[in-house]
C-alpha cells in the first residue's frame, strides 16, 4: 500500500500555509481597494513617479539626472502590453510589490536551508516585516523593486556562487547589479559599498590568513577578481547615469550636511522604532539570531562566506540608521530587515535540526504551531502603527467622492474659465484635471504676512468689494495683500476651496501638506464676495467670482 510519510505530509502542509500567507497579504493590500476603490499613498512619491513616467511618454526621451529610469520603464512597458494606463498601474498593481520581496527572500533562503527552515522564515518576513509595507506607504516603488527583489536576489547568487563555485552565478549577481544601478541611485551606492566591503574581507582571508601566494590561474582569485571588475562595472554606469546625484550624497555624508535636507527625515530613529520599523518579531529574533550567528561564524566552517556576507550587510545598514548624514536614517533602520530575516533563518534551522527535535516529532509539530501563532498575532493584521486593513482609512485619500467633485466642477465649469485651487489640498488635482485648474502661489512675504495674520484670533477679513476705489488704494497689510492678489488673479472665474485628505496627513511627515492652513484661509477671504457654486459633501465650496 501506498505510503505517505509524516514528514512529507508536514512538507506539503507548508507549502500549502506559504501559498496561504501571500494570498493573504495580498487580500490585505487589496482589501483598501475593494472597500475604497482608490488607494495611494500620503506622501508625493508616487506623483513623482507618474511625472516621471508622463515625462517620458511625451518627450521620448529620458533625463538620468531626475531619477533612475529602470522603474518608470517598467511602468511603460506594462502599460504597452496590458493596454492599461500607467496612472492605473501606479494604483492598483504596485501592492504586488510588496510581497516580492518575500519571494526573493525565499529564494536566498533556500541557498541556505531546507525548506521548513526557508517556508518558516518566509512566512515571518511576510507577514510581519514593516519592510517593504513602510516602503509602500511612502510610495517607494523603485526601492522596493531595487533593494527588496534585486539586492536580494544579488545576494542570493552570491551565496550560490560561494557554495558551488560556479562562475556562472557570479554573473548573473553582475547583472542584478547592473538592475539596481538602472532602478535606484541611493540602493546601489549602499549594495555597491557592501560588496566591496564584503569582497576585501574575502581578498585578505584568501591572501593573508591563509597565506595563499597571488596566482593568475587560480580560480579564488579570479573569482574575487570578476567580482570587482563587475562592481566597477557597475559603478561607471552608475556614474554615467546619475554621476551628480551620487557624488553629492556621498559629498553631504562626509561633510555631515545631508544630500536630502529634511528634518524629518534626517531624524535618527530612537531605538524602539527599530522594532515598530522592522517589525517586532523580525527585529527580537533577528537580532537574537544575530548573536547566534556572531559566535557561530567564529566556531563552525560551514556557510562561513554567507555568514560574513550577512554580517557586512546588517553591519552596513545599522551604521548608516545612526548617521544623520546619511539624509534617511530610518529608511536604512526599516531596511535591515530582511537581512535579519535570514539571522532568524540561520537560528530557526538550528533549532529544527537539533537532535532532540528530530527523535520528537510532537516537539517539531509544536515548534511550528508556535511559530505560526507568532506569525498571525504579531502581523500586520493585528498589531503596528501601519495595521491592515484599518491602515487604509489612513492611506486612502483621493476617493471616488473626489472624483465625482472634479467631474462635476470639470462638466459645469467651461473649459475657457480658469479654476484657482489650493496647491496643498490635494496633490493629485494636476493629474486628474484639466489646463484650465491652477494653484494659487504666495511668495515669502506674502506667507509671512498672512501667517502673522491668522495668529490674531480675534481679527476677521471684512472684505474690499464695497469699498471705493479710492478707500482701496489705501488698504494696508492683510487687507491689501488680498486685494492685490485679487488682481493678479483677476481673470480667475472660480475658485476651489477644497479640504485636505481624509487621512489629514502630518505637514511634518509630509511637507507638501505644511502651509495647507494659511493657503484655505487665504483663497477663502479672496473668494469672499464671490457667488457659491456648489458646497460638496467633503466640505469643499466651488465659488463663482466676478
Amino acid at each position: 500500500m501506498f505510503k505517505i510519510s509524516s514528514f512529507k505530509i508536514i512538507d506539503w502542509l507548508l507549502v500549502i500555509v506559504l501559498v496561504a500567507g501571500f494570498s493573504l497579504q495580498l487580500y490585505l493590500l487589496y482589501y483598501g481597494y475593494i472597500i475604497y476603490n482608490f488607494l495611494v499613498p500620503p506622501g508625493s512619491d508616487a506623483i513623482s513617479h507618474y511625472n516621471i513616467i508622463k515625462q517620458i511618454l511625451d518627450t521620448g526621451s529620458i533625463n538620468f539626472l531626475t531619477y533612475p529610469p529602470g522603474f518608470h520603464l517598467l511602468v511603460i512597458l506594462l502599460s504597452q502590453i496590458s493596454h492599461v494606463q500607467p496612472f492605473d498601474i501606479l494604483t492598483y498593481w504596485t501592492p504586488a510589490l510588496v510581497v516580492l520581496p518575500s519571494l526573493a527572500m525565499y529564494f536566498l533562503l533556500r541557498q541556505l536551508f531546507d525548506h521548513k527552515t526557508s517556508t518558516l522564515t518566509t512566512l515571518i518576513f511576510l507577514l510581519t516585516s514593516g519592510y517593504p509595507l513602510y516602503g509602500f506607504i511612502d510610495g517607494n516603488y523603485p526601492d522596493i523593486l531595487a533593494y527588496g527583489v534585486f539586492a536580494i536576489l544579488l545576494f542570493a547568487f552570491i551565496i550560490r556562487y560561494l557554495k558551488t563555485k560556479n562562475t556562472i552565478n557570479l554573473i548573473i549577481a553582475g547583472v542584478f547589479l547592473v538592475l539596481i544601478a538602472f532602478t535606484h541611485h541611493l540602493t546601489f551606492v549602499s549594495i555597491a559599498v557592501i560588496l566591496i566591503i564584503f569582497g576585501l574581507v574575502q581578498l585578505y582571508i584568501l591572501l593573508v590568513e591563509k597565506r595563499l601566494k597571488v596566482n593568475f590561474s587560480h580560480w579564488k582569485f579570479l573569482a574575487t577578481a570578476s567580482g570587482f571588475i563587475l562592481i566597477l562595472l557597475s559603478l561607471f554606469l552608475a556614474v554615467k547615469i546619475y554621476g551628480p546625484i551620487i557624488i553629492r550624497f556621498i559629498n553631504g555624508f562626509l561633510n555631515n550636511n545631508p544630500a536630502v535636507q529634511d528634518k524629518y527625515l534626517n531624524m535618527l530613529p530612537n531605538w524602539p522604532d527599530y522594532a515598530l520599523m522592522a517589525g517586532n518579531p523580525i527585529w527580537y529574533l533577528g537580532v537574537f539570531g544575530l548573536l547566534f550567528l556572531l559566535v557561530t561564524t567564529f566556531k563552525e566552517r560551514r556557510e562561513i562566506g554567507a555568514k560574513q556576507l550577512v554580517l557586512v550587510w546588517i553591519t552596513f545598514y545599522f551604521l548608516m540608521s545612526r548617521l544623520g548624514a546619511t539624509g534617511f536614517p530610518a529608511r536604512f533602520a526599516r531596511e535591515l530587515a530582511p537581512a535579519l530575516t535570514v539571522c532568524i533563518g540561520f537560528l530557526l534551522n538550528y533549532i529544527f535540526n537539533l537532535n532532540s527535535l528530530r527523535i520528537h516529532r510532537y516537539k517539531m509539530i509544536f515548534g511550528y504551531g508556535l511559530i505560526g501563532f507568532l506569525i498571525i498575532t504579531n502581523s500586520a493584521i493585528y498589531v503596528g502603527p501601519a495595521r491592515i486593513p484599518d491602515s487604509f482609512k489612513l492611506m486612502v485619500w483621493f476617493l471616488p467622492k473626489d472624483q465625482e467633485i472634479l467631474n462635476f466642477i470639470n462638466s459645469n465649469v467651461q473649459i475657457r474659465y480658469q479654476i484657482l485651487y489650493n496647491p496643498f489640498a490635494n496633490l493629485y488635482i494636476p493629474i486628474k484635471t484639466t489646463d484650465n485648474w491652477n494653484p494659487i502661489l504666495l511668495d515669502s512675504d506674502q506667507l509671512a504676512l498672512a501667517q502673522m495674520t491668522y495668529k490674531n484670533d480675534n481679527y476677521h477679513y471684512h472684505g474690499y468689494e464695497n469699498l471705493s476705489l479710492a478707500s482701496r488704494k489705501k488698504l494696508t497689510g492683510y487687507e491689501k495683500m488680498i486685494y492685490d492678489l485679487s488682481k493678479q488673479y483677476g481673470n480667475y472665474k472660480y475658485v476651489y476651496v477644497g479640504n485636505l485628505p481624509p487621512s489629514n496627513p502630518d505637514p511634518t511627515v509630509y511637507p507638501k501638506y505644511a502651509q495647507f492652513d494659511i493657503y484655505k484661509k487665504v483663497l477663502y477671504d479672496l473668494s469672499s464676495n464671490g457667488d457659491l457654486v456648489k458646497k460638496f459633501s467633503d466640505g469643499s465650496l466651488l465659488i463663482k467670482m466676478y
